[in-house]
């Protein structure tokens, strides 16, 4: 039994070295997926911005004589 307890006690060391860094990711890995879902918002507004000014520079283009015939 003493020997049972003294090789569990040895084994610890280095499991709990070699598990640590895997569980220190695995608890870690929620606030990168938070971390994305922030940057996916980010980027739709991004895209909605740039879709609005694309459509306010066709409708100015539409407007300015010198611009119309290449646009079209």
């Amino acid at each position: 039994m003493l020997a049972m307890v003294a090789s569990v006690l040895t084994l610890t060391g280095p499991i709990y070295m070699v598990c640590e860094p895997l569980v220190e990711e695995w608890l870690s890995a929620s606030h990168v997926d938070a971390g994305r879902e922030l940057q996916l918002e980010r980027l739709a507004l991004e895209a909605s911005r740039l879709e609005e000014s694309i459509d306010t520079f066709w409708a100015n283009s539409e407007a300015r004589a010198g611009w119309l015939e290449p646009y079209r």
